[in-house]
């Protein structure tokens, strides 16, 4: 017997490149299931109706009423949302429909939630120091909740599944670098707008100080989340609800490091003038990365010392793309681009109404 997985955001890069990479996965858990892809648009639609044997529908995620005839209607027990990691009302919904659904057939259902790894940085009012998932996460976010809208989305999240009896889990991807699987979108958002500014410029940028940007590679993240959900086909004991927050980190990245190999991979395809590196104040790097000034440290400029031990808590997960890796296949980065040109993304085209 199957089991059907609702994935939300099915059109974006993380979302597609789930259903993608579950639909070739080699895990036997995921050869019996039934992948539904949940997207906003036709043509959204029409992109994923070119994978074989995934249900597509468009689904409004605020709509409480629609959320729960779908649930039922496909008979989903598994939830993984990767949509909103800001508005909780776009993920409330979801878990109470999957509260409906398992007490309508008295068989468990599950919540896997993308959030973001900016919940868990100092600029945000997270406390100072390293963090852990070993610390008690979900306490803390609940004391800091009113102060930053990712964490007041995880804990609402984990309070309303408890309430409802659903079996819940928080993956926190950090900065997503490679190219996508899915068939809409396959650009991340951060270091592609790196790569075009530079282009566009003729030249390469970066902010005065070196951060450290914890990252993973977009199939180490997607093997992350295959890995998650064939612990809950197989029945195996992990740590979920208030304990079920998953770091998605291979690898810590220097900003500085990352031009370094990038400066010289944009030029030997004379794409920039020259390798030198020019500072930028926060008005040009708004200007060049086409991102309002507000968000630039934000979503670009901002990092968190996190100590994770996912690997140990889902066996099984071994990320393949190590820094050494990343950074000697960065022209990938610049194929990806040149190629694609710009993410198909709801974040950027919200950031640019702002």
């Amino acid at each position: 017997m199957s089991t059907n997985i609702l994935v939300t955001g099915a059109g974006g890069y993380i979302g597609g490149s789930i259903v993608a990479d579950f639909l070739t996965s080699t895990l036997p858990s995921l050869k019996n299931i039934q992948i539904t892809a949940a997207v906003r648009s036709d043509e959204q639609v029409a992109a994923l109706q070119t994978l074989k044997n995934v249900k597509v529908i468009q689904l409004k995620l605020d709509d409480e009423e629609a959320v729960a005839n779908a649930i039922l209607e496909h008979e989903i027990d598994i939830v993984i949302q990767t949509v909103s990691s800001v508005n909780a009302t776009l993920s409330l919904p979801l878990v109470s429909a999957l509260g409906k659904r398992k007490a309508q057939t008295g068989k468990p259902t599950y919540y896997v939630h993308t959030s973001g790894l900016s919940a868990f940085y100092i600029a945000t009012g997270w406390p100072e120091g390293n963090t852990s998932d070993r610390d008690p996460l979900f306490e803390t976010a609940k004391e800091l909740r009113d102060s930053f809208p990712i964490r007041n989305t995880d804990v609402s999240i984990t309070e309303k599944a408890k309430e409802v009896g659903v079996t819940s889990f928080i993956v926190v991807p950090s900065q997503v670098v490679g190219r996508g699987t899915g068939p809409y979108n396959q650009l991340s958002v951060l270091t592609p707008r790196y790569v075009l500014g530079a282009i566009q410029q003729k030249k390469m940028h970066r902010f005065p100080n070196d951060t450290v940007i914890p990252t993973i590679h977009v199939k180490d993240l997607t093997s992350l989340y295959a890995i998650l959900v064939d612990k809950i086909l197989t029945n195996q004991s992990i740590d979920a609800n208030e304990r079920g927050f998953y770091f998605g980190i291979s690898f810590n990245l220097s900003t500085a490091t990352f031009h370094a190999h990038l400066a010289p991979a944009l030029k030997a395809r004379d794409l920039i003038q020259d390798t030198n590196i020019d500072i930028w104040s926060l008005k040009e790097a708004s200007k060049i990365l086409d991102v309002p000034e507000g968000a630039v440290g934000f979503m670009f400029n901002s990092s968190g010392i996190i100590n994770h031990h996912t690997q140990e808590r889902l066996p099984g997960w071994q990320p393949a793309v190590t820094e050494d890796v990343y950074l000697k296949n960065v022209d990938d980065e610049i194929t990806d681009v040149v190629e694609l040109g710009e993410a198909k993304s709801s974040l950027l085209a919200s950031l640019k109404t702002m």
